[in-house]
């Protein structure tokens, strides 16, 4: 009985709580849309590029952009960078006549420290690269300016450039990078190799690794250069920006920390200036990927990245035409005097004409 009471008791309430005057039952509020995250202020009219290694790309949200005009590049990055970067440097100097700054980012694998590699997206073949290769084409490609920034989004980037780019953060260069001298050590003859030609050899071993069953076999299945340190020389000539994360990770979050951020906001993140600033110089392990993934998720202003392509230049606007001038009228033609009528000889014979005397020129009056 004591249910049945209070059952009603709420029914009650319920109808006269929608009987009320003014009482007026309404639909939750919708939920509202996500607002995309800004972009910083000297970014907002980038031009952006990115370079990819086709076993990375797929057709996530961040990657459905700068397809239709060939800003973003799947990519063997030994064969395939400069050609594409020479082909694009038109937009970029349209870009920089617009006054925009340039940001070039490139998503590739670090191959275990080794450097910059890109593997086909069947995992058959691979090519590696280092840091001071990728300065020497930026410096020839016409992109060493202050207005270009580059972002090198590869797991341990900072701790790869530290060993082939920073002298002042690691004197021995890549001689002290740990695995690479583990891996000489084994043999006498790599340990008579030349220290480039050395690293060569160590960057094929390395990145085969993570070829196809099949194809990691065969040495032949990796291209890659031997080390040659920057000069003193090529070091004073560097303009542009190079920025880079620590530790592993997962999408392009140094790309998006420079555009939420900027280049002076970036203090508490994974990026750092990597010509420039203190850098990690261990290669980290997985613990490091979620902290990573947090930074890569925090930006979501996809539409901007569809938006910072070429842009047709301003059509000027079209010049006045002068008037033509109107022709003068011509002056009304004088008429013509009559004909003359002809002397008509009377009928008859006619009269004979006498001739007329010429003087005699050496005649005198």
């Amino acid at each position: 009985m004591h249910y049945f009471r209070v059952t009603a008791a709420i029914a009650v309430a319920i109808a006269a709580a929608t009987l009320l005057p003014g009482r007026v039952l309404r639909a939750a509020p919708a939920r509202r849309p996500a607002i995309p995250a800004a972009v910083a202020g000297p970014l907002r009219s980038a031009f952006i590029l990115s370079f990819r290694s086709p076993d990375l790309v797929t057709n996530a949200p961040d990657e459905r952009w700068g397809r239709k005009d060939d800003r973003l590049r799947p990519g063997l990055i030994l064969t395939d960078l400069v050609p594409w970067l020479a082909w694009k440097m038109r937009d970029v100097e349209a870009a920089r006549a617009a006054g925009r700054p340039i940001l070039l980012a490139l998503n590739v694998h670090s191959g275990f420290g080794t450097g910059l590699v890109t593997y086909t997206s069947d995992l058959h073949r691979a090519q590696a690269v280092n840091y001071p290769w990728l300065v020497r084409q930026l410096l020839k490609v016409g992109l060493n300016a202050p207005d270009v920034t580059v972002t090198i989004d590869t797991c341990n980037a900072q701790a790869t450039a530290a060993h082939q780019l920073r002298p002042d953060l690691i004197p021995e260069g890549i001689a002290a990078f740990s695995p690479f001298r583990k891996w000489r050590a084994q043999y006498a003859e790599r340990r008579q190799l030349p220290i480039g030609q050395a690293y060569r050899l160590y960057s094929i071993d390395r990145v085969r690794e993570q070829l196809a069953s099949r194809w990691r076999r065969n040495r032949a299945n990796v291209q890659a250069i031997p080390f040659q340190p920057l000069t003193k020389e090529e070091w004073s000539k560097i303009a542009f920006h190079l920025y880079g994360q620590r530790g592993v990770i997962v999408g392009t979050p140094a790309m998006f920390n420079l555009l939420r951020l900027g280049c002076g906001g970036l203090r508490g993140t994974d990026t750092a200036d990597l010509l420039h600033a203190p850098l990690e110089t261990l290669v980290l392990g997985d613990s490091s990927l979620g902290r990573n993934m947090r930074e890569f998720r925090q930006y979501r202003n996809f539409p901007f990245l569809t938006q910072a392509g070429a842009r047709p230049a301003k059509k000027a606007p079209p010049k006045a035409i002068a008037a033509k001038p109107k022709p003068k009228p011509k002056p009304a033609a004088l008429p013509e005097p009559d004909p003359q009528p002809t002397a008509t000889a009377p009928a008859g014979d006619p009269e004979p004409v006498p001739p007329v005397p010429v003087p005699d020129p050496d005649s005198h009056p």
